[in-house]
């Protein structure tokens, strides 16, 4: 017994799978990371997708935790070994930048992957940018004029933009126009990944800007790109998102991911916090009125003191106190030094790093300045690295000069009230050590979000004084400060000494936080961007226990307060999001709502009510317990913004329900990826690599059993059992035995003797060709008996169940003008088997993306991608072989082997004849279009010609008799019928029996 020609076969085999598999391909490296990822099938689907496109333009944004970094790797390294891309180029925020070279190390050699800093750009511009992988800081691309030239002058291949969020036409104009524009934009021909988990900022006009760069032929005018048919068809062609819930629930069905529970607290205020909101209102609305009328004009640094000290108010009255303090103590001191005009020079060159803040997008903590930048804050603020708190205070001090006396007295009334809020301790930080305390009993560890540096030292200050000191507060001070972050890792994420975690936003993107399983946003950012990175720190892969995240919101005691309009301003931009993104969004505001009042009760009941919902006899949902707090609160205001709050996150909540209304639809996105990759868990694939390797090591004669299930190799370099191997041990076991001694041989003929079933396998290369290059590849079986094709998963446990049995077996050359009779029968099964592939339906919705937005206007009718549809691939059959296995009735199966020889051999002739047969025949009573010879999976569509009510329209398949008596109608065909009929089409196989005269034509409706 010789396995010789099974190992060649097999070694081919698995090469294949390990180039062009997806789940295949970077499987094996997931088990040496520090923190073990799964190869989701959701990544499998994105990767398949875009595997055949030219180019490959989409933006990943699938939600925070889902390996958005492993997919654009993975697919990248594809593009790369198929010789499609050679210089990559990736921009990252600076925090991120040692992150993705510590992750490209994973799966890339180490000498390709290289980061460019100021220090090194001269030395790879004098090089010429060799072949790699580059990694760059975006702020250091945009504001370093040498780093931005020498890299736009470099022909990259693939564009990856990391927080794809941050480049922005309305809050980054420079990143927008340097990386935007120069880099995407201005090279249609790239291939570019834009990658973000939340893609959507909430306004419209800043999204489609995004998709835009990607196909630079869709027309700018938002108004017509703004609606649900444009999203719609941009979804899996431009745009990928995939939640967690479609994770546990579509793809791998099982709890990857541990439940989440959002709330929002809404804390009505105690009087004096009221009163202290009251007039930070009333003033600061007057304070903008009193500017405007004086000086005729809107003056945009006025307009945004009110903004952040209002922010800053509901922040904390720390937050709020400091930014006060700050104003009266420096104004005399700026005066001095500079006039009213130059303060408000100073204070409009400030302007643009806190609307960036605002507009959710780098804290100041994460830009790169440029040198004057640097001057400048040198100038301004005294420091080159400044904190964002000493950022806004700076800004504060300086419009401070434009006040009045009238104004400062208004100014110390307030810091007065914020300092007797401080002092008796506010109603939200008496909720938070109520939560803080509540949870560490529990055993949970606890973050803490907040905006600004003060609120957070306010908060650390109370919880130490509650809880003691378990308490860390890491701020945009502290963060820069490396043994601070390392003091972070190993007494929070690592041990125990820290078990809550006070932080600003400098840690919502950058590190995984899952150690903790409770997040409280002790203030809300005006964006729902900074709530999912916040949320994502806590809640991703390697989360061991439930979450709970909490949203502290102080209700309004007025109609139109802070509060009330940072909500709405993030309701809305929820409600665009959800809009464009197709449901896709998560319940930021909180899926449950709490009401929090201390002196309900006076401190004799509970003094939280929790907002539930029940059905009510007509049906509909109504909230209860609701009224009976109400009616115990006095403040009919508060009570407006309670209701107004549920019946906002409940409309929320049942727009995203009606967006994922067809589970049967989603579900079968799972059917598609296992039937493209032939894998439907890692777990097979770990099982195949063991019995690849344990198959390989028997047919060198070198597998040695040492105990009950466990083997070892005789080999001095494995000295562990096979069974405790990591997938990459076992693959680099099995390249070493197939090294040298997998090329492919002349067609063969295996036979294996006492099988007691019939089948012949033919065994074929299939490679797909783009533009003349070979873009996939794979290695089938075809059963000639039935028409089934066996991916090559299915054709490696075939070979591994011929090794392991004790049946002998010969191998014999195959007569090759038998042989070729059936070669136009297989290339007809193989290109519908291929049609079913997911590459090849990325490509046809591609297609149709292009048809339908060109056909209604909506872009330009140039051409963008270079493949439009699967039709323009040419596939190319190697014949390897037959794999025989014989029935114990051989009269039989020489009869039907027979049979189909005949039938094949004359089969495009006769097949020709029946079909210009029927368009003689039927031509007056049908409009007849001929496809079958265009790679359709049937023959002919026939349109009765009448009336409309009479236009009845068949998909027809061509049969045939002539010289036998037997057709050959495939699987493959009578399942692509009945799925036609399942969908309310109109099937019918047509026979020609050609062996009277004239011919007779029978029709059989549901064959």
């Amino acid at each position: 017994m010789s396995f010789t020609l099974l190992n060649s076969i097999m070694g081919n085999i698995f090469n294949v799978l390990m180039k062009y598999n997806p789940l295949v391909r970077f499987y094996h490296y997931l088990e040496t990371r520090p923190l073990p990822i799964e190869p989701f099938l959701h990544q499998v689907e994105i990767i398949s997708r875009c595997m055949l496109r030219d180019p490959v333009r989409i933006l990943i944004g699938d939600e925070i935790g889902l390996g958005k970094t492993i997919t654009a790797i993975v697919l990248g390294k594809y593009l790369q070994d198929v010789g499609r891309i050679k210089k990559i180029l990736i921009l990252v925020p600076r925090i991120l930048v040692s992150q993705w070279v510590e992750e490209l190390s994973y799966w890339i050699e180490i000498n390709n992957v290289h980061q460019i800093e100021r220090e090194n750009i001269e030395f790879y511009r004098t090089k010429g940018f060799p072949n790699g992988w580059y990694v760059v800081s975006m702020d250091l691309f945009v504001r370093n004029e040498d780093v931005r030239k020498a890299v736009l002058q470099v022909e990259w291949d693939l564009v990856i933009v990391d927080e794809a969020h941050k480049i922005s036409p309305q809050t980054a104009k420079k990143r927008w126009k340097y990386i935007g524009k120069e880099l995407i934009t201005k090279h249609p021909e790239r291939n570019v990944f834009l990658l973000s988990a939340t893609p959507h900022k909430g306004f419209p006009n800043d999204y489609i800007a995004r998709l835009q760069i990607l196909d630079p032929n869709l027309k700018s005018d938002i108004k017509v790109l703004d609606n649900k048919n444009f999203y719609r068809l941009t979804w899996n062609t431009l745009v990928f998102r995939r939640m967690k819930q479609d994770v546990n629930n579509i793809y791998e069905r099982r709890e990857i991911f541990k439940p989440a529970h959002l709330r929002a607290v809404l804390i009505r205020p105690s009087e004096f916090e009221a009163e202290f909101y009251r007039e930070a209102e009333y003033f600061l609305l007057e304070l903008l009125r009193k500017y405007e009328k004086a000086s005729g004009r809107r003056s945009e640094a006025m307009k945004l003191l009110v903004t952040l000290l209002a922010k800053r108010a509901f922040s904390s009255p720390a937050s709020a106190y400091s930014t006060l303090l700050f104003m009266t103590a420096k104004r005399a001191g700026l005066l001095r030094k500079v006039n009213k005009k130059e303060a408000e020079r100073r204070a409009n060159a400030l302007r643009n790093f806190i609307t960036s803040h605002l507009a959710g997008d780098y804290t100041v903590e994460e830009m790169a300045f440029s040198e004057k930048e640097r001057i400048l804050l040198k100038e301004v603020i005294g420091s080159i690295e400044p904190s964002l708190d000493d950022v806004l205070n700076a800004f504060a001090g300086y419009v401070s000069i434009l006040l009045d006396e009238n104004d400062f007295r208004r100014l110390k009334k307030l810091i007065e009230l914020a300092e007797k809020v401080r002092k008796e301790g506010d109603t939200k930080i008496i909720k938070l050590e109520e939560l803080v305390k509540y949870h560490l009993n529990e055993g949970s560890k606890i973050i803490v979000f907040t905006e600004y540096a003060d609120t957070a030292y306010y908060i650390a200050g109370r919880l130490r004084k509650a809880v003691g000191d378990v308490v860390k507060v890491l701020t945009g001070r502290e963060a820069g400060n490396k043994k601070e972050r390392e003091d972070v890792k190993e007494n929070f994420i690592k041990g125990d000494k820290y078990r809550v975690l006070v932080s600003t936003d400098v840690l919502s993107e950058g590190l995984n936080l899952q150690v903790a399983n409770v997040l409280i946003n002790y203030d809300l950012p005006w964006t729902p961007l900074k709530l999912e990175q916040r949320i994502g720190r806590i809640w991703r892969l390697g989360q061991e226990r439930e979450c709970f995240i909490y949203m502290l919101v102080v209700g309004s005691s007025e109609r139109v307060t802070g509060a009330s309009r940072v909500v709405s301003k993030l309701y809305t931009k929820l409600l665009n999001m959800e809009r464009a993104q197709l449901g896709r969004i998560n319940l930021v505001l909180g899926k449950d709502v709490e009401i929090y009042d201390r002196d309900l009760f006076r401190g004799n009941k509970e003094a939280t009510f929790l907002v539930v919902e029940k059905e009510t006899k007509k049906g509909k949902k109504a909230i209860t317990e609701t009224d009976i707090v109400l009616a115990s609160l006095d403040d009919r205001k508060f009570e407006e913004f309670v209701k107004w709050y549920v019946e906002a996150i409940k409309y929320i909540e049942n727009k995203i329900r009606e967006k994922n209304v067809d589970p049967k639809v989603r579900h079968e996105i799972r059917k598609s990826i296992v039937d493209t990759i032939g894998f439907s868990s890692q777990k097979e694939i770990k099982d195949l690599l063991l019995n690849l390797a344990r198959s390989f090591a028997k047919s060198h004669k070198v597998l040695i059993p040492i105990s009950e299930g466990k083997e070892l190799i005789k080999d001095k370099f494995y000295q562990k059992p096979l069974q405790d191997m990591t997938s990459k041990e076992l693959i680099k076991i099995i390249q070493n035995f197939i090294k040298n001694k997998s090329e492919l041989v002349k067609p063969i003929n295996i036979t294996v003797w006492g099988s007691d079933k019939a089948s012949k396998l033919h065994i074929l290369r299939v490679s797909l060709l783009v533009g003349g290059k070979t873009r996939y590849e794979d290695i089938l079986g075809i059963d000639e008996t039935s028409g089934k094709v066996l991916c090559s998963i299915e054709l490696l446990k075939v070979f591994l169940s011929i090794t392991n049995t004790n049946k002998f077996y010969q191998v014999s050359t195959l007569s090759s003008t038998v042989y070729d009779m059936k070669k136009l029968w297989i290339k007809a099964i193989i290109q519908d088997y291929m049609r079913k592939k997911l590459f090849a339906q990325g490509l046809e919705d591609i297609r149709n993306y292009v048809t339908s937005l060109n056909l209604e206007g909506i872009r330009s009718d140039s051409e963008w991608n270079k493949v439009k549809s699967f039709d323009e691939i040419y596939i190319n059959v190697n014949f390897i072989g037959i794999l025989d296995l014989r029935q114990d009735d051989k009269e039989y199966f020489n009869r039907i082997d027979q049979l189909v020889r005949e039938y094949d051999e004359r089969k495009v002739e006769i097949e020709n004849k029946a079909i210009t047969i029927i368009k003689e025949r039927l031509s007056q009573k049908f409009a007849i279009q001929d496809l079958h010879e265009k790679g359709y999976p049937f023959d002919l569509i026939l349109i009765k010609k009448g009336g409309e009510e009479d236009r009845e329209q068949r998909i027809v398949e061509v049969k045939s008799w002539k010289h036998i008596d037997v057709v050959i109608y495939t699987d493959n065909e009578n399942s692509f019928g009945k799925e036609n009929e399942e969908i309310g089409g109109n099937y019918w196989l047509y026979i020609v029996d050609m062996r009277k005269d004239p011919p007779c034509i029978l029709g059989f409706k549901h064959p």
